[in-house]
């Protein structure tokens, strides 16, 4: 209780001791110099030395206390914000993840709907790739190619020549197209064709390339082609037999053979455009047109002797067939007229 009492001398004895040692330290001193009061002055003053030094110590601990705890205050906050961070960033590239792949599925649709696949070329990476319906329209996956053009030009039968255009458009940053190209061992046409594309920093060369199966096409174009060829014979053979005429729905000449021109004595070019009326002789009353329109009107094929008259002011007689052609909606577009020269014939005079 007497050494308690000199609390600076207690409390400098109690920083430098714990437990046992702290008991043993107040009975050694108790019994040595007989109470607080009596301990020599060189012993205050190291005590007095222990107890300042003691003080600064706990001082600088609550201060490093103290910035531990903003520390650890700033430190909780920046875990926060980089937690809400990173939450930000995951759902920034989920959401980017789905826009990559909404892309893809949008782009993957045009190239099935168009029947148009495509091929990237980069040509700094040597990199090829292909999209998944490039693999399908070709009949070929992404190992054999092995990310090389090379192995792409020999997906071909003409291969040199691809090579020889896709060189070309790097070179020259230029389009190139092939109209027909045949995979190995495929019956198919392919066409082939290309652009050339430069990044902002004028290093990366970058090569996009579409190929399209044109089988269909150019068998519908072969059959097109014969339908006009057997049209065209199937026209000079009436041109060949008979005086021809096609008009519009207004009556207006857009067609004439050479046999019309000739038994009218009009020239091609006097009569395009104008009115079938230029041949009208007068003979024939109203009612007579107006019953030819009307079953023409209604879509069907109208027949009669017509008096026609010449350039020169002469008559000639014709048998006459029309036929109109119809849309869908049963409007006609033109009259399609032929006429056999009857002039000679007794019914005609």
């Amino acid at each position: 209780v007497l050494f308690r009492s000199n609390n600076d001398y207690y409390c400098a004895i109690r920083n430098m001791t714990s437990g046992n040692f702290h008991r043993l330290l107040l009975r050694q001193i108790k019994d040595n110099f007989g109470g607080v009061d009596k301990i020599p002055p060189e012993i205050k003053n190291f005590l007095e030395n222990v107890n300042s030094a003691y003080k600064e110590y706990d001082n600088d601990i609550e201060h490093i206390e103290r910035i531990l705890s903003q520390s650890s205050k700033e430190l909780f906050k920046s875990n926060k914000e980089l937690k809400m961070l990173n939450e930000t960033n995951e759902v920034t590239i989920h959401e980017k993840t789905k826009d990559v792949r909404k892309i893809k599925y949008n782009l993957d649709n045009a190239e099935r709907i168009s029947g148009t696949a495509i091929f990237t070329w980069s040509v700094k990476e040597e990199r090829l790739e292909i999209s998944d319906f490039f693999s399908e329209l070709c009949h070929v996956n992404h190992d054999v190619l092995n990310s090389k053009i090379e192995n792409l030009f020999n997906l071909f039968e003409e291969r040199d020549e691809i090579r020889k255009y896709i060189e070309k458009c790097l070179t020259s940053k230029t389009k190139f197209k092939l109209e027909e190209v045949r995979l190995k061992n495929d019956n198919r046409l392919f066409s082939l064709e290309g652009n050339s594309l430069t990044f902002e920093d004028g290093e990366e060369v970058f090569l996009i390339g579409v190929v399209r199966d044109i089988t269909a096409a150019k068998f519908r174009e072969h059959q097109l082609d014969e339908l006009l060829y057997s049209l065209e014979q199937y026209k000079n053979a009436i041109d060949n037999s008979g005086i021809v005429s096609i008009t519009d729905y207004q009556g207006i000449i857009t067609y004439a053979n050479q046999k019309f021109c000739s038994i009218s004595q009009y020239a091609e070019t006097e009569l395009i455009g104008k009115p079938h009326s230029i041949l009208n002789s007068g003979y024939h009353p109203e009612e007579f047109f107006t019953g030819m329109w009307k079953t023409i009107a209604s879509g069907k094929i109208w027949k009669g002797e017509v008096r026609n008259k010449k350039k020169d002011g002469s008559f000639y007689w014709v048998e006459t067939t029309i036929v109109p052609f119809m849309k869908k909606d049963r409007k006609s577009t033109r009259l399609n007229s032929s006429h056999t020269d009857i002039s000679r014939m007794p019914s005609s005079a």
